[in-house]
């Protein structure tokens, strides 16, 4: 993947599906994507809807781990090489 992809998936899955499904829930269209900072992640300027409502905010650097603990787990118990 490259961020002209990722870019495209964004502005033409992302927003429209969530725009939908926040509607059929009766909730306020406008949603923030969380995402780590990946090499084929674009400038999160590029990843905002037309309205605003839809925008992407990366984490700081090294905090994944701190929030998906799988990926915590599979590195804490790894053996030494």
């Amino acid at each position: 993947m490259d961020s002209s992809i990722f870019t495209e998936w964004f502005h033409n899955k992302v927003v429209p599906n969530c725009r939908k499904a926040l509607k059929q829930e009766g909730l306020s269209e406008r949603a923030i994507l969380l995402m780590d900072k990946a090499p084929c992640h674009p400038d999160v300027d590029l990843l905002q809807s037309q309205d605003g409502n839809f925008i992407c905010i990366y984490l700081p650097p090294n905090t994944t781990s701190l929030i998906q603990p799988g990926s915590r787990c599979n590195t804490e118990y790894q053996e030494p090489v």
